[in-house]
């Protein structure tokens, strides 16, 4: 009995063992909450020390973290029309498609950007250092420095300079000039300009001003600026099939990309006012030198029908009018012709001797598409000539299309100058 309990003692312990290893092993037993939280709490530190990294890379991100600021602004580009008497006397431009494009290329052109740029009179920067970036003070300094690109050094860009306010009427400037240890200091008044090797500047006091301040600036050479607008500059067509231009700038410092709008904007108008001004101007003078040439020959058809009058006694009124209008319709059909020949020449002239925009012939009185359309090509390549630099990728085929199109406009005039002979002699 008692062999009989022990075994059946063993057989349950057996049977107990069995039932918790097969426990332990199933894949249905509930997550082991205290296992892990032994696990944590024995390393701890661990994740103290992450959390502490993450918050503490935060912070450096938001304190370092410069952001940015989108300035938009909009214009209305012309639409031209195709080229005819009555229109634009140089033919901008055949396509509406095309002088629209000409007109974005022209707002973003290396000229417009540099004379903006230079009338923003941002050739030096004004900051303050902090533990983490680098503040910009535009219009936000207590002063205002002055300083003009042909007045400033090349050894005088990459240096930093500190600004110190000693009092209301003075102030220090201290720097580090390149290749020496030697610190060079300055010290200057209030809107008088001092005068060093590198530079020459004046500095000014603001609304903001305070006697006492500790910032830096640094001299910024103009094809840098010009680059950085350039690179940022975002000019592209709200909605396809307008001639409304949406263009846009990014950066740091939105009141500096407002102003610099304002100026590009208004450096567009003037230019493009300028260009109409120049080419109305050609245009009145080509006129009135062919209406000289048409009164010229007025006058001496005049001449040669009273010389004819007196000299074939014809007197009598009503054969003395016949001949009038014959002789007036002949002076008129000279005279056309005469224009017609002054244009080519004028047309053969500058293509030989100028890069110049021509008149349209329509706008001249002279019926021809196929010339027309020539002149009108010809000015629009070198509307777009005049914005690109030798640099651009479609310098060269610009080029070479102009060169092409003088080609043409030879071959053109040679073959309208040879039916102006044939009407002279009929």
């Amino acid at each position: 009995m008692e062999s009989m309990n022990n075994n059946q003692k063993n057989y349950g312990t057996a049977t107990s063992e069995n039932l918790i290893t097969q426990a332990t092993v199933s894949p249905n037993s509930s997550f082991d909450i205290i296992f892990w939280l032994v696990k944590i709490i024995k390393y701890w530190y661990l994740f103290v020390i992450g959390i502490a990294l993450a918050f503490g890379l935060a912070y450096l991100k938001n304190q370092s973290w410069t952001p940015l600021y989108k300035t938009t602004s909009t214009i209305l580009l012309e639409d031209s029309k195709k080229p005819g008497f009555g229109n634009d006397p140089f033919g901008y431009s055949s396509s509406s498609a095309r002088n629209t494009n000409n007109q974005i290329i022209m707002y973003g052109s290396y000229d417009l950007i540099a004379k903006s740029v230079k009338k923003l009179n941002i050739s030096n920067e004004l900051y303050s250092k902090g533990k983490f970036k680098n503040t910009i003070l535009y219009k936000q300094g207590p002063v205002f420095i002055h300083s003009e690109a042909n007045k400033i050094d090349s050894k005088a860009y990459g240096i930093e300079y500190s600004i110190t306010g000693i009092n209301d009427n003075s102030y220090k400037i201290s720097f580090h000039e390149r290749n020496h240890k030697k610190i060079t200091q300055i010290q200057g008044e209030y809107g008088k300009e001092i005068q060093h090797e590198l530079f020459s500047i004046s500095v000014d006091k603001t609304e903001q001003f305070t006697g006492k301040y500790d910032l830096y600036f640094r001299f910024i050479p103009l094809n840098e600026l010009v680059r950085n607008y350039t690179s940022r500059l975002s000019r592209n067509l709200s909605k396809e099939a307008t001639s409304v231009m949406e263009v846009s700038l990014v950066g740091p410092i939105a009141e500096r990309d407002v102003d610099f709008l304002k100026i590009l904007n208004q450096e567009f108008f003037d230019d493009n006012l300028t260009r109409k001004n120049i080419s109305s101007q050609k245009a009145i003078d080509f006129i009135t030198y062919q209406l000289g040439i048409i009164r010229d020959s007025i006058t001496s058809s005049e001449s040669k029908l009273n010389r004819f009058q007196v000299e074939s006694g014809l007197y009598t009124e009503n054969k003395s009018a016949e001949t009038n209008s014959e002789m007036v319709a002949l002076g008129k059909q000279m005279a056309e012709i005469r224009l017609k020949k002054e244009y080519l020449n004028s047309v053969s002239d500058y293509l030989a001797h100028n890069n110049d925009i021509l008149i349209v012939p329509s706008s001249m009185g002279i019926k021809d598409m196929q010339l027309d359309n020539l002149v009108g090509k010809y000015n629009e390549l070198l509307s777009e000539m005049k914005f690109m630099r030798s640099e651009n990728p479609n310098y060269k085929r610009s080029l070479a299309q102009i060169s092409e199109v003088k080609s043409q406009l030879n071959n053109a005039t040679a073959a309208l100058r040879s039916t102006i002979g044939i009407e002279e002699n009929d």
